[in-house]
């Protein structure tokens, strides 16, 4: 507890010091308000069981076309897997369904129970609270397959644009493939990684995470695109998806 509040308050300076007291406070308010968020998201998984949909087809509608075009770069049984960030863990039991032993991991309690409940007669599939951070990265398990689904520029936010980009190296070391989808420069919480990294007039989404890919592994990985999705059709959001072949990375 003590090491978690003392985290806190470094992350509270840095983005006082690099951003300024009005994102601060932003911040802020989106923190105190995690806890409200864990609650409505809990209240749509119970809905999701009466209604048969889960969060993720209630709210992000695209994600089975995400999973469609993921899954044929899966092979069937191929291994282990890492969802980070897993939610109500949609990807991580399509992942198990496939044949990979998985993991999903994430740090809201509140979805890791949901998972657990929605999941619970899928096999191969099983579930973690956790926070991942610079310090325990290092100590997951290495694995066949990292699911990275819309939580790089949470990283970004939470611990600084240089120590997420050591963290997805991390991850490269630890493992073979990674499926890695950052939010479109058009997101509202792009900012996480812009305010840092500002984009290039004109730049596209693609071309913008091909470079940062390129800066982060310096042409040490294979970077495939896979595809677009749109996050939503109220949302003006469309994220792109990438397949990063980490066997020739530094292990």
């Amino acid at each position: 507890m003590a090491s978690e509040f003392v985290r806190l308050i470094k992350r509270a300076i840095r983005i006082f010091e690099e951003q300024g007291p009005w994102r601060l406070a932003i911040s802020g308010t989106s923190f105190v308000m995690r806890p409200v968020s864990d609650i409505l998201i809990s209240v749509g998984i119970w809905l999701k069981l009466l209604s048969h949909k889960s969060y993720n087809e209630l709210n992000r509608t695209d994600s089975n076309f995400r999973w469609s075009i993921i899954e044929p770069h899966l092979k069937s049984g191929e291994g282990s897997c890492l969802d980070i960030g897993c939610a109500d863990g949609f990807f991580s039991a399509k992942a198990a369904v496939l044949g990979l032993y998985t993991i999903g991991i994430d740090n809201s309690a509140f979805r890791i129970d949901n998972a657990r409940k929605i999941h619970r007669n899928v096999a191969k599939c099983m579930f973690m609270c956790e926070s991942i951070t610079p310090q325990n990265i290092g100590k997951l398990p290495k694995t066949d397959v990292v699911l990275l689904m819309t939580v790089f520029h949470h990283w970004c936010d939470a611990f600084g644009n240089e120590s997420a980009k050591e963290m997805m190296r991390t991850l490269a070391t630890n493992s073979r493939k990674m499926v890695f989808e950052p939010p479109g420069t058009e997101a509202g919480n792009f900012y996480k990684i812009g305010n840092e990294r500002p984009p290039i007039p004109h730049q596209s989404s693609i071309q913008y995470y091909e470079d940062l890919l390129e800066e982060i592994y310096d042409g040490s990985v294979t970077i495939k695109l896979l595809g677009q999705t749109q996050y939503n059709p109220s949302v003006n959001r469309t994220d792109p998806i990438f397949l990063i072949d980490c066997d020739n990375y530094a292990k």
